[in-house]
């Protein structure tokens, strides 16, 4: 037990600190745990409708591809299946897989004699820049891609030693199936293994764990296309940017977009630089020779995410590089650190100062993305249920069981029971396929819609500016506003009559679900003026 207390003390400083967020979450909802991710109630209602009527959908009316983390997504199945539909359940989930997470940084820093001290440092650290306590918040499969990354580097590392062992070896293959399972960025990190691999002559290992990456993602590909949809999951496809044009367009295009991203993000930035340094730097002996593979794989893996992935959008999709970065870049300082002491104690004020501004500068971004990340957390919350939360109740109480037209679906169709029309195309299909068409319009959206008997629609109209906007038969009856947004898509979110004789009903339910509405949430539109419903009619 004695070994385990700097994983043990920073677990209780993860504690406290996802208690803190809670708390004051609870305090900006009235007391309604909420999510800070729309996201979140996504894969809750998948696992809800896989448990309750056996079919893999968002809606509960047909098979959607609406997930791109599909253990995940299976996990919470199995956890509504055993402890019964727990809205607490994917916090829970999130909460164990980050204990194992603290307890995996800690298992690998012992491995390389790192003392007390340091690997609270390192494992403070991570946990808080990465961020844990937020991603945990969220109920969302990116912890678990931080855990199966980290086994990924730890094993992937001593398999490229000169005689792995065969545990090593089926760890190995079994972390790049689940990873590849949980996050499809995976891939990139197996990529960049395989490469190193092939070059140290183990092509049976290196195509075993290429083989067992590619599987899953093989094998829901070919359900998904025997279902109707498409081989990857819509949210991967329609968030993909891919670029088009002539080869030398598309590789300006990359580059372009991987050094946006990496000044885009200080402390990949940052990561990147030290890890280098790192790598330049003579490391004898057997554990020095994994450390520089693990960091060799660390860099190819981080480029290729900037290159070819998102960053950013509430600090998850990079979450697993900072956390990486920290543990890699720690245990190469505790390394060098008699190199270290050698150095700041030669006379001269110079070293120095020098020592203190590369500190301040890799510790910089890092502390604020932690900082950042405590305080947006409870404010996501109150941003989820004050605006996606408050659609839910609204179709609930006047459009239950009816078809409506959204672009946020997570929270409305966990808490509500309607038909949903999603014209972003995660949870539909032809508005995802006329996207990647490039034939999709306001008449388009406007067929859709009619098609589906739809006469409400909930969306940011912002969104559809790119496609030439919405139908312009269709009439804004209203419009709510938060403040302070931090991780909602728009502001406002516009409440739309599809047809000219959903205007007076819609108008009549806007005024009367105001009395619940919360008083946070500013109104506006057509609804909110006086003799509104005579003039429209």
């Amino acid at each position: 037990m004695k070994s385990l207390g700097s994983a043990l003390l920073t677990l209780g400083l993860f504690a406290v600190a996802l208690g803190a967020i809670c708390f004051f979450a609870l305090r900006l909802t009235q007391g309604s745990f909420t999510y800070p991710l729309d996201d979140s109630y996504i894969h809750m209602s998948i696992a809800r409708n896989l448990v309750q009527h056996g079919i893999w959908s968002v809606s509960g009316a047909g098979f959607t591809s609406s997930t791109s983390s599909p253990l995940w997504t299976l996990l919470l199945g199995v956890g509504f299946r055993i402890f019964g539909i727990q809205p607490l359940l994917p916090l829970v989930l999130a909460i164990l897989v980050a204990a194992l997470v603290v307890f995996g940084l800690d298992s690998a820093l012992r491995s390389r004699g790192v003392t007390p001290l340091w690997r609270l440092a390192i494992e403070t650290a991570a946990v808080f820049a990465t961020p844990l306590p937020a991603l945990s918040f969220t109920g969302m499969e990116h912890v678990l891609h931080f855990l199966l990354a980290l086994a990924i580097l730890h094993f992937g590392a001593r398999a490229l030693a000169p005689s792995p062992s065969a545990r090593d070896r089926g760890f190995l293959i079994a972390a790049c199936a689940l990873a590849a399972s949980v996050r499809y960025e995976a891939l990139f990190m197996v990529a960049v293994l395989g490469l190193l691999l092939l070059a140290h002559r183990r092509i049976r290992l290196a195509f075993a764990c290429g083989f067992a990456a590619v599987l899953p993602v093989a094998l829901y590909g070919f359900w998904s296309r025997g279902q109707g949809w498409f081989l990857l999951p819509n949210s991967v496809l329609l968030k993909a940017a891919l670029p088009s044009g002539s080869v030398k367009a598309v590789l300006k295009n990359v580059l372009d977009r991987g050094l946006d991203q990496l000044w885009a993000n200080p402390q990949l930035l940052v990561l990147l630089a030290a890890s280098l340094v790192l790598l330049s730097l003579p490391r004898p002996g057997a554990e020095g020779r994994e450390h520089r593979d693990a960091l060799k794989i660390y860099v190819g893996t981080l480029l290729l995410h900037l290159e070819l992935a998102a960053s950013g959008w509430f600090y998850r999709y990079e979450a697993y590089l900072v956390g990486l970065g920290i543990w890699l870049v720690g245990a190469g300082l505790f390394d060098q650190r008699e190199h270290l002491r050698a150095f700041l104690s030669r006379p001269g004020w110079v070293r120095r100062v020098a020592a203190l501004t590369l500190v301040i500068a890799v510790a910089r971004p890092l502390g604020q993305r932690a900082i950042r990340s405590l305080e947006e957390a409870p404010r996501a919350s109150a941003n989820i249920y004050e605006q996606q939360v408050q659609m839910a109740r609204f179709l609930e109480r006047y459009d239950h069981g009816r078809p409506v037209a959204l672009n946020d679906i997570g929270a409305v169709t966990w808490l509500a029971n309607v038909r949903l029309v999603d014209l972003w195309g995660l949870g539909s299909l032809e508005p995802a396929r006329l996207r990647l068409e490039h034939r999709y319009g306001p008449r388009a959206i406007d067929d859709i819609s009619h098609a589906a008997g739809v006469e409400v629609a909930i969306l940011y109209p912002g969104w559809f500016k790119p496609f030439g906007g919405l139908p312009a038969e269709w009439t804004e009856v209203g419009q709510w506003r938060i403040s302070r947004n931090v991780v909602c898509g728009a502001d406002s979110v516009s409440i739309y009559a599809v047809s000219p004789a959903a205007v007076a009903p819609l108008t009549r339910e806007l005024r009367e679900f105001d009395a619940v509405l919360p008083v946070t949430v500013a109104r506006s539109g057509a609804y909110t003026k006086t003799g509104v419903v005579a003039a429209l009619r």
